[in-house]
């Protein structure tokens, strides 16, 4: 398997990751992320970013779904997402 699609299968990992938990109702402090997934805070930055049309900010560092997507995604939509990420 080639460095970038070791890196690619992580970040789809991550974000199903992130996703997964915001679904069920978590709020995601970014300082959290990079002890959690073992990256810098400047990627934690951009999977967020790739994130952005799904969620709200509360605060600096904190982010949550948007309330009209809670409970929405199953699997299959995360998945749908990843891909149209291109992941």
């Amino acid at each position: 398997m080639s460095q970038r699609t070791k890196a690619q299968e992580a970040l789809g990992i991550r974000l199903a990751d992130i996703l997964t938990r915001l679904n069920q109702g978590e709020t995601i402090d970014i300082q959290n992320l990079p002890e959690r997934y073992g990256i810098s805070l400047r990627t934690a930055q951009r999977d967020l970013n790739r994130l952005a049309p799904l969620l709200q900010t509360t605060g600096t560092r904190y982010y949550r779904l948007d309330q009209n997507q809670y409970g929405r995604l199953n699997k299959d939509e995360i998945r749908r997402i990843c891909h149209f990420a291109g992941l």
